[in-house]
């Protein structure tokens, strides 16, 4: 199975196709979709790479030398609007999941928790290295976290 994109044919005013919808089949199959998605005059079928983020992608024509859009199938890049849209969403959900941890955890920062010192001492760190995120190392920009570990 391969990842297909529907794209379609007109560019908007940058020179972007819009990549309608991604399925999933054996090899690209435009006759398989009815209505304006199966139309050739208004979509094109094809291949997605697999490196390509289909969510921050859109597809452009290659130019021919000057000459104006060729034939050629289209290529995939990425826009710089929906790259930071998602950027933003995993930031947002990141800050969210570690302000979850930090609020399971506040009982151990009580002068009457039931912890050793030593205890005590581990969970301060926890907590410093969660409320150091997504600042500090760790983090890289999609959303890959590494987590610090629980005492």
């Amino acid at each position: 199975m391969v990842r297909v994109a529907i794209i379609a044919n007109a560019a908007d005013a940058q020179g972007y196709h819009r990549v309608e919808h991604i399925y999933d089949a054996p090899a690209a199959n435009q006759a398989n979709f009815g209505g304006p998605w199966g139309w050739p005059e208004v979509t094109t079928h094809m291949e997605v790479p697999a490196d390509v983020d289909t969510e921050i992608s859109c597809a452009v024509r290659p130019e021919n030398g000057g000459y104006g859009w060729t034939a050629a199938p289209f290529a995939f890049v990425v826009d710089s609007a929906k790259r930071d849209e998602k950027e933003a969403r995993l930031w947002t959900a990141l800050r969210a999941k570690r302000n979850a941890l930090l609020g399971e955890c506040d009982w151990t920062q009580v002068a009457d928790a039931p912890l050793t010192a030593e205890q005590r001492a581990a969970w301060k760190e926890y907590r410093q290295a969660l409320r150091n995120l997504p600042g500090g190392g760790g983090v890289d920009v999609w959303g890959v976290v590494a987590w610090p570990e629980r005492p």
